[in-house]
């Protein structure tokens, strides 16, 4: 009886020595693996770091390289921008939509519902509602925008309705003029659909011969389909400045095609982008004398 006894209490302490050593042996295998997590987890950190600092030196060098002529709007005021520098040069009672040089003179738009030389300050054209896009076509300024509609803007002439939806974007490609609208891109005067995407079409420009469009969180390359950019918000604008695509999304300016990820922005606002605008070298440097330079 004496022998079964102490049989028994060997199994037993048996027993619990092995289910002690495997959950040791389990705390083991556990604290490896989290080990082995951390250690993945710093060298995809630091590939990140290594990628981001190339991305930043390369976007360095290449702003070294973006020359006088790009004004952009953000929130109501306007401002010409290059290298480390912001110059504010006009301020408007609401945001400012959009940008556009026509026969020499850079106009704005905006939910004042006026077209104002930004120079002069000189009211060119008022609407009923907010003016979101400028373009020139055949020598002739249009307007779109809340009103629902594509303005012959000095003739004071509708050329095409949109029913109850606003015209975002306007843009000529490859002899046509363009309009965006909530999720597809018109050919203008055909009132036809040439491309349609999952959101609103905030943004139209040719680049290299191709068209792109920007939106929900991206820009595409518009007739291949294809998403060239990812973004962490609405890409509002798109604007061509010195052989390079450029967007504008929240607060910041992005080379489109040297930072497809939006890692590295190269202007940052304290309001919201809207529009951008590439203007001739002269009228920049008109502008910019009569600004101010900001952080």
């Amino acid at each position: 009886m004496k022998i079964e006894i102490i049989s028994t209490k060997r199994e037993s302490r048996l027993e619990k020595a092995l289910k002690d050593a495997e959950e040791i042996n389990k705390e083991f295998e556990a604290e490896e693996r989290r080990k082995v997590f951390e250690t993945k987890k710093k060298l995809v950190f630091e590939q990140k770091r290594i990628v981001n600092k190339k991305q930043t030196l390369k976007n360095q060098s290449l702003d070294d390289k973006i020359e006088p002529g790009l004004v952009v709007a953000a929130g109501n005021e306007i401002y010409c921008v290059e290298p480390g520098r912001k110059i504010l040069v006009a301020e408007r009672p609401h945001w400012v939509k959009t940008l556009c040089v026509y026969k020499g003179r850079l106009l704005d738009g905006g939910c004042y519902n006026v077209i104002y030389n930004t120079l002069k300050k000189k009211k060119v054209a008022e609407r009923p509602d907010d003016i979101i896009a400028l373009c020139v076509y055949k020598n002739r300024l249009y307007d779109g925008g809340c009103y629902n509609a594509v303005y012959d803007t000095f003739k004071k002439k509708i050329v095409a309705e949109r029913l109850i939806i606003p015209v975002y974007a306007l843009c000529v490609y490859e002899g046509r003029l363009l309009d965006g609208s909530h999720k597809v891109i018109y050919d203008t005067f055909k009132n036809k659909i040439v491309a349609e995407r999952p959101g609103s079409v905030l943004a139209l420009c040719v680049y290299k011969d191709r068209l792109f469009d920007g939106g929900d969180k991206a820009v595409y390359d518009t007739f291949n389909n294809k998403i060239v950019a990812e973004r962490p918000d609405w890409v509002k604008t798109l604007c061509v400045h010195n052989g390079r695509l450029f967007d504008g999304v929240c607060k910041a300016v992005y080379d489109t095609f040297n930072d497809k990820d939006g890692n590295n922005p190269l202007w940052i606002f304290d309001k919201k982008v809207k529009a951008m605008a590439s203007v001739p070298v002269a009228l920049w440097e008109k502008l910019a004398r009569k600004g101010k330079v900001v952080k």
